[in-house]
């Protein structure tokens, strides 16, 4: 599909008696994915701290599921995904508008899924070899994708760093090596006024420096950080941020990908980690690491898996992710209070046919929640194994 503006421009130029001007067209191309999957669990999971297997990233806190065996069955087609490319290649401009259908507080939504905006942004090459983008994409830090069906939960929380952010990034190639640099939002506000995110004035600050001069390799270095306000009622201000190293590519048949991370923070700034800082735990860390491996048997079909872990190195000095509210556990917005979460995966996929890929994958995940001082005699960890199985079209 194209819009070509050449009658407008024709029409506007000879009512200002000028010459009509030569513009390149604008090219519209669709692409995405439907993941129609089925997801079984032996016991309660998590997406993101909400007690469903929606995008299942760890085991569920105990004080949102008291029995050891809270097994549990959900048909999900959520994690469809589609966007639209913009692109003119004669004036180097693109743009990217893509949507999900995540909505973590809906466990098994069907008709009542809603859209998600993932990314929307403005590219544009200069001829200084810098392009520069703005918009809402990938933290710099998030320069790698695991190999997993599971592509919006994967390793978050539990090896992975980094996520959405609206943000302005430069980019420029040289010989061997990619260098990037991006400020952004500290993280998203979903409230109708202003908060610690917008009071806060600063931006995040990142960079990203890639070596590619291994054919099929990338070998990275990241970094992101920021000054934030941590309340819209206090001034007080803590640090956050991430590094990372990343690799991937591939030995013999077999491709991988890696990451490992220590950060501070990290919840504050929308990055999907561990840790949470507030004025009573200013400092919470954490560390982690994922390995993802994917193999071929034949033409068509594929093993894939891996492991991941991501641990808080302060335990004592982070806050659990509930409160009590007329008795009841509620969430709360103090991270996903997680001391520790491990994840291990395995599975297979298979070529029906063009586009369309059938898949099964099972998932460990362990899981140590930190637990109000109220919940003595509970047990803070939790395990389950999690079987998600469907198809994928991609277009």
């Amino acid at each position: 599909m194209r819009f070509d503006r050449f009658l407008f421009s024709a029409l506007l130029a000879a009512s200002l008696g000028m010459e009509t001007p030569a513009y390149a067209e604008f090219f519209l191309k669709g692409y995405g994915f439907l993941l129609p999957n089925v997801v079984l669990t032996s016991d309660g999971v998590e997406s993101f701290s909400q007690p469903n297997s929606s995008a299942y990233t760890a085991a569920v806190n105990p004080v949102f599921s008291k029995t050891r065996r809270d097994s549990t069955l959900s048909w999900q087609a959520a994690q469809s995904r589609v966007g639209l490319k913009v692109s003119d290649p004669g004036i180097g401009v693109d743009g990217v508008l893509e949507f999900d259908f995540i909505d973590f507080t809906k466990a098994s939504p069907t008709t009542a899924a809603n859209p998600r905006v993932r990314r929307a942004f403005v590219k544009w090459q200069s001829e200084s070899g810098w392009s520069y983008q703005l918009g809402q994409d990938w933290d710099l830090v998030s320069s790698t994708i695991p190999f997993t069906y599971n592509f919006v939960g994967h390793y978050f929380e539990s090896g992975d760093i980094g996520f959405m952010r609206m943000q302005f990034i430069g980019q420029k190639r040289h010989g061997d090596w990619e260098s990037s640099f991006a400020l952004g939002m500290i993280t998203q506000n979903s409230a109708s006024g202003p908060s610690g995110v917008e009071l806060g004035e600063w931006p995040t600050l990142a960079f990203r420096q890639t070596y590619l001069g291994i054919e099929g390799t990338k070998i990275g270095t990241s970094l992101l950080v920021a000054s934030l306000r941590p309340s819209a009622t206090d001034s007080f201000r803590i640090f956050g941020g991430a590094f990372a190293l990343t690799g991937e590519g591939k030995i013999s048949e077999t491709s991988w990908i890696s990451k490992v991370y220590a950060g501070q923070n990290t919840s504050n700034l929308g990055m999907l980690g561990l840790a949470f800082g507030d004025r009573q735990h200013p400092r919470t860390r954490e560390a982690g690491f994922y390995l993802s491996l994917k193999h071929p048997v034949n033409e068509s079909t594929r093993i894939f898996g891996g492991v991941g872990g991501a641990f808080v190195l302060n335990p004592s000095d982070m806050s659990s992710s509930y409160k009590y509210d007329t008795g009841k556990p509620v969430l709360g917005s103090t991270g996903p209070g997680i001391e520790r979460n491990l994840t291990a995966r395995i599975g297979v996929d298979h070529d029906l046919a063009k586009g369309l890929v059938a898949f099964s994958e099972l998932a460990y995940l362990d899981t140590r929640h930190h637990l109000a001082s109220t919940e003595d005699g509970t047990n803070p960890a939790r395990s389950a194994w999690v079987l998600n199985s469907g198809v994928m079209l991609n277009f």
